[in-house]
Order: structure tokens, then sequence, then C-alpha cells
């Protein structure tokens, strides 16, 4: 009877020993997931906004590190050769016997990222392939491969731009080059407008800038060698305003301005037609641009910089620039 007892009580309380137990697996209710849900977005809104400025910063770092090394590769072609390149050079001369120019890029490629052998072994590779000591069968034909040295990051470049060779970055090339004939002394254009020009002309006509000559006048630290632009032409060009920036001397009103000759910068960009009006600075950083002084030193351009400011950074004697094509002196506020 005892032992009945016994039974019977525990199963009597057994029945209430599980209902308290499914009691206590009540699910998560609505108003739990929705503070969860509001927190995960307020995380995200926190978030997403830093990791696209994260990642921006990482580009626009990346992209002035590119023209330190391009600014640098410049030094050292001054150093070996005694003279910055030209914004147009012999590439070489093909078994025909045909001269074949090339922009400021090609000869930078044997001084270009010497420390990271990853990129110097294919700079190297597309100078002995195509340059003047290539073999006889590929010496001074167009290059055809992408150099990711001079592209910023941030451009988005299409498989198809890709292929076709692009350039992000443009040198200082000082006016536009006047049309003089092939027989005369006068060049193209003067050594105190900027710091690139045209080595495919006549000896008499040929201008080569120094860091020599350059620190006795304007400066290295003061005069600008590189900058971006999303409107450039490619790497292989030889072109002055599809490798390079040029001023112009354009005043409205007595003022100096770009317009309507050239964009100003960062201006219309994403439209360049290998024309003077694209021939300036422009990028995908918002506010402005990187650039390389003679110097080496990088910085960041404000594109709301005066135009004159602007000018006088390009100049690489400003007392005494003078129109291309023209011996005379230019008049204020362009010589200074």
């Amino acid at each position: 009877m005892g032992a009945c007892q016994v039974y019977c009580a525990g199963d009597q309380r057994r029945p209430k020993l599980q209902a308290s137990h499914k009691h206590s697996r009540r699910g998560i209710g609505r108003a739990e997931v929705l503070v969860v849900v509001i927190i995960v977005l307020i995380a995200l809104a926190i978030a997403v906004p830093f990791i696209i400025h994260q990642r921006s910063t990482s580009r626009e770092l990346m992209c002035e590190n590119r023209l330190r090394k391009l600014a640098f590769a410049t030094l050292k072609h001054d150093e070996l050769l005694t003279e910055f390149p030209g914004y147009r050079n012999l590439l070489a001369v093909t078994a025909d016997d045909e001269e074949r120019g090339t922009g400021w890029v090609f000869p930078l490629l044997p001084h270009l990222d010497l420390d990271d052998p990853t990129a110097s072994g294919q700079a190297l590779a597309i100078w002995s392939t195509y340059g003047p000591s290539a073999p006889q069968a590929t010496r001074g034909q167009t290059p055809t491969e992408l150099l990711p040295e001079v592209l910023c990051p941030a451009q988005n470049f299409t498989a198809q731009q890709r292929q076709n060779q692009p350039l992000s970055y443009i040198a200082n090339c000082g006016q536009t080059d006047a049309d003089v004939p092939l027989d005369g002394d006068i060049p193209p254009d003067w050594i105190a407008n900027g710091l690139m020009f045209n080595h495919l002309r006549p000896p008499q006509q040929v201008v080569s800038m120094t860091r020599a000559w350059l620190t006795e006048h304007d400066g290295a630290s003061a005069t600008i060698l590189f900058s971006e632009n999303v409107d450039a032409g490619r790497w292989v060009d030889d072109d002055e305003f599809r490798v390079g920036m040029v001023w112009a001397p354009n005043l409205k009103d007595g003022i100096p301005t770009p317009a309507p000759v050239q964009a100003a910068i960062n201006a219309d960009r994403g439209h360049g037609d290998g024309s003077l009006y694209y021939a300036r600075p422009s990028s995908e950083h918002p506010g402005g641009v990187n650039i390389a002084l003679a110097d080496g030193a990088t910085r960041f351009m404000n594109d709301k910089v005066d135009y004159l400011a602007y000018v006088r950074q390009l100049t690489s004697n400003g007392a005494e620039v003078k129109r291309p094509g023209d011996t005379e002196l230019m008049n204020k506020p362009w010589r200074d």
C-alpha cells in the first residue's frame, strides 16, 4: 500500500513538472526582433560611411604613392642622363630605320619601382622588348601591355579600357607648343614655361630640363612635375594634350582664368577628347587632385586653387616666361 502511494504521488506530480518545462520554452517575441533589427541598422549606418571613407582614403594614398614613384624615377633619369625625359621621346629606330616616338612614361621604365621586383621586372621586360636594344622584330613597336604603376586606383576602368594601355597621370608640359619651322632656332616651347618638352625635334630646337637648372631658378620644391587627369590618353601616347598638362595665358575681364580655353581643375571630367581643353588636372578624389613636385614630394591640391597660383607652380622660371614661338618676354600677370 505504501509503495502504491509513493508511485501515485510521483505520477501525479509528473504532469505539473512537464507543464512548467513547457512554459519556460517561450519563443522570441516581435518586440525583441524589432529591437535587434534597429540595432543592426544603426550599426550599419555608422559602419558603412566609415568603410567607404577608409576605402577612399586608401585609394588616395595609393595614388599618391604611385605619383611619388614616378617623380623619383624622373629624378633617377636625371641623375643618370642629366636631363628629365621629354613628353615626347625617341622610342627606338625600327629595323626599317624608322624613328618611333613615345611619351614620358617609357623612358622611366628602367628606373620605375626598382625596390619592387614584380613591378620592376615588368617594366624592364617592356623596355627590353620594345626599346633601343630590343630584338629586331619588336624594336620600336608600340607596347601593348597594361602598366598598373600609371593608374590611379580610384579610377574604375572597364575591361576594354584596360586593354588600351590607360594612363591616369600627366606631366607638366608648360604652354601649348607653337608650330615652328624645323629649320629655325626657336623651340616649340621655352624652358621657363614648364618641365617636359618635345625631344623629337632638330637638335637646335630640343629643350631639356635638369634638376640643377630648376634648382637655380624657381626650385624643384615649388614646381609641379606630375598630376592626375582622368581624361588622359594612353601611357604609350606622345601627344602633348594626352600625356601632359599645359597652361593658357587667358584673361577674362583682366582676371586669369582657364575658361573658355580649358576646363577648370576637376571640371567636365570623363569627356576627354585629346584636346587642349582637357589638358589639365582632374581626379576621382573629392575636392582636388594629387600632385607630385619636381623634388619627389607629393601633396593634395585643392581644385579651387587660384588659377594664377596654379600657373606659377607650373613655370620653371617665372621671370623669363615667353609665349611659344615668340622671343619677347610675357607681361604681367604671367611673368613673375
